[in-house]
């Protein structure tokens, strides 16, 4: 038998995640060692199980804190934007926080340039903000604008909580981990409407918002804490170099990965293309306004000049092409825009839909409205604890998305006022173990490229389901703005006409029509009829999110698991040296 060449047999085993490695070399990564990364290597040689634990206490509270704060700010949405006479708009904002949604992808980055803690200092600043902005604004403009602060501060702490989950545990469990962000809606989904409902009853929706200025900054004090008493004593060890990294050449290197222009054309395009479509029916000319042709043609440009400068030009892409090439993480993506696209289509106008068609009180929508995150909670879980002890996660994905299709269809069956509403009910509760479920894309996504990526694969996934988001929100309000001024002109009758723009532009309004009454029907049946367009297309989309799912690789976790090198004691490393020279076991969840 003829000697094998070893290198030739290197070429014969290398595999995508070893061509990643190759493609990744003009990467900052490889040109030099990331501080952030560094740091976080090093942080995991000094913490035990114990440290994790005290960690994940204090994450726990810091993602509370954020799904009590998300779980009541769009009961208070509505409320803010009638305030202001501009209900219609809430798509608009809902398509300005998902385009805003994309500075993950930058953000991630530097968390591996600059280290998880910094990061969280950074963002809970800028949740605060967002908060004051928010409770403070007295027009729409300032409304509208918080949402930048707002959106950045709290999408980039959740952001960072799930980058930690994948810090602190191996691929087996990670998909488990990855629920603890999201494991306090269990508790705030059905606690957030008392809140609600005591705010709006009491107060004004001001201090729905102020309330959390106060309260972000205090609960955020052990997380920040823990990290930074580790990465002290990481440094007490010489474990990480304090002194790399500080000039301004560096920094200057880092603002150029960011790749500020790429990012700049990009939200550009987003905004510029879908902004307008839920802005269309509110213009004199609709469609045929020079305002609005000049924002979609600008925004057309500006995303074709983003695609030529991302393939041709850019050094270092918003999105890392050499994951892309991965057929896991391309169709993951896919899946990710389609998921957030069918959600946001139906949820940026079911509270208003709910109030109106099916007369429930601010508790009881409120309590309707977070059975998809509820239940997204337990889903996610479920599907968390089959892919650790299966070890597989394609077809627990593909289960949780053909449950979303069936509820939406049976919530396009019984949205009726006079279907029952525990039908509606049961709709929703099948959409959100689907949308739990979807979560665990992210895992196989994380074994399709090797560990260094994880950051880069935990923002690619976030702001693709940012991306769908937008899209979601603009194709709901482009309907909504469309349809709904169509069928409230067709069913209100003459003596009502004058009176359409207020019912149409805020819900308050709207639902002071006593129920029962004929008035009040012709709104009900305008309402409907708009909200089951919106379901129409959510289920269109949601199908097509089924056929892009088939696409992923169903990769073993265990078998990549014992290829994987961890660094430091991680949540299913079944030993670990710590820095004192002992051993320390960590037992699996």
């Amino acid at each position: 038998m003829a000697a094998i060449d070893p290198s030739d047999h290197k070429k014969v085993r290398a595999g995508p995640q070893e061509s990643l490695e190759i493609e990744a070399s003009h990467d900052l990564a490889t040109e030099q060692q990331l501080a952030g990364l560094a740091t976080i290597s090093a942080v995991k040689r000094t913490w035990g199980l114990r440290s994790i634990w005290i960690l994940w206490v204090g994450a726990v509270l810091v993602s509370f804190t954020i799904s009590y704060d998300q779980q009541t700010y769009q009961t208070y949405q509505p409320y803010a934007t009638s305030s202001f006479g501009s209900l219609s708009l809430l798509s608009t904002i809902a398509v300005v926080q998902n385009v805003v949604a994309i500075i993950q992808q930058p953000l991630a980055k530097l968390a591996d340039v600059y280290g998880r803690f910094p990061m969280l200092c950074v963002c809970v600043g800028i949740a605060t903000i967002g908060e004051i902005l928010l409770a403070s604004a007295k027009n729409i403009q300032t409304f509208a604008g918080a949402q930048v602060f707002f959106t950045v501060g709290v999408v980039g702490l959740h952001l960072l909580l799930v980058i930690l989950a994948g810090d602190s545990s191996d691929l087996r469990h990670r998909a488990l981990m990855n629920v603890v962000p999201y494991a306090p809606g269990i508790i705030t989904a059905w606690t957030a409407s008392y809140v609600t409902s005591a705010v709006l009853t009491d107060t004004t929706w001001r201090w729905g918002y102020g309330v959390f200025c106060i309260i972000i900054p205090i609960i955020s004090i052990p997380l920040l804490a823990t990290l930074y008493f580790h990465q002290r004593k990481a440094k007490r060890f010489h474990l990480v170099e304090t002194n790399t990294g500080t000039g301004w050449k560096h920094h200057l290197l880092v603002l150029q990965q960011l790749d500020p222009l790429g990012l700049l054309l990009f939200s550009a395009g987003m905004a510029l293309i879908l902004v307008p479509i839920t802005l269309a029916s509110s213009s004199t000319n609709t469609w045929k306004s020079g305002h609005i042709i000049a924002m979609i043609v600008v925004g057309v440009f500006s995303f074709v000049a983003f695609v030529i400068w991302e393939w041709k030009w850019a050094k270092w892409p918003v999105i890392p092409l050499g994951i892309l090439k991965e057929r896991t993480v391309s169709f993951g993506l896919v899946a990710c825009i389609l998921d957030y696209a069918s959600w946001y289509t139906t949820a940026t106008y079911l509270y208003t839909y709910l109030l109106v068609v099916r007369n429930l009180s601010v508790k009881a929508a409120t309590n309707m409205t977070i059975i998809i995150p509820f239940t997204a909670v337990l889903g996610q879980l479920g599907a968390g604890i089959l892919a650790k002890y299966v070890g597989r996660y394609k077809w627990i994905m593909v289960s949780g998305v053909s449950l979303k299709v069936l509820g939406l269809g049976l919530m396009l069956r019984y949205r009726k006022a006079d279907s029952h509403l525990a039908s509606l009910a049961v709709a929703q509760v099948l959409q959100g173990i689907g949308e739990g479920s979807f979560n665990t894309a992210i895992t196989g996504m994380q074994a399709a490229v090797p560990e260094k990526f994880l950051a880069s694969i935990v923002a690619a996934f976030v702001t693709f389901c940012g991306i769908g988001g937008a899209i979601g929100g603009a194709v709901s309000g482009g309907i909504w703005t469309n349809v709904l001024p169509k069928q409230l002109l067709k069913h209100l009758p003459q003596n009502l006409q004058a009176e359409l723009p207020e019912i149409y532009g805020s819900v308050v309004v709207a639902i002071e029509f006593p129920w029962g009454s004929a008035d009040r029907e012709d709104i009900n049946q305008a309402y409907d009829a708009s909200m089951r367009v919106l379901i129409i297309v959510a289920l269109v989309l949601a199908s097509l999110e089924s056929l892009a799912v088939l696409g992923l690789k169903d990769f073993n976790l265990k078998a990549v698991d014992k290829e994987r090198d961890y660094e430091g004691m991680v949540i299913g490393r079944t030993q670990t040296k710590q820095v004192d020279g002992s051993d320390e076991v960590g037992r699996s969840l």
